[in-house]
């Protein structure tokens, strides 16, 4: 068992929350399904180092509830507007092997400084 560090935003709170999810065997899908209360789940890749993992389902939920810091965290990654909903996470992502990994220092900063933006968006 490896323990990845990673950010974590709900959609009912604008905070950052430092989160360790469990990655046995390689996969981090249980820990995922458990910080974003869901069943399944997608990515986004916003650099080619950062992912952002959402509730695939988030919008199938009785009640879904747009994630507005997290959708403007995208738009100041680039991304074109696309709610999202429910929770996000926030991991490393190697771009050549694809495996999920720890959040470097750096890329810390970086997930922080855009949600500086984001809250003023």
């Amino acid at each position: 068992m490896t323990l990845l560090n990673g950010l974590l935003l709900k959609p009912d709170d604008s905070q950052l929350w430092d989160v360790e999810l469990r990655q046995d065997n390689g996969s981090t899908l249980k820990s995922l399904y458990h910080y974003l209360d869901c069943r399944a789940v997608d990515v986004i890749r916003l650099t080619d180092s950062i992912d952002l993992w959402v509730d695939d389902e988030g919008m199938l939920v009785s009640e879904p509830q747009v994630n507005t810091v997290l959708t403007n965290i995208t738009i100041a990654f680039g991304h074109y507007f696309q709610p999202i909903h429910g929770a996000g996470l926030f991991l490393s992502g190697n771009d050549k092997t694809g495996a999920t990994e720890t959040l470097t220092p750096e890329q810390v900063s970086i997930i922080r400084n855009a949600h500086k933006q984001a809250l003023l968006m």
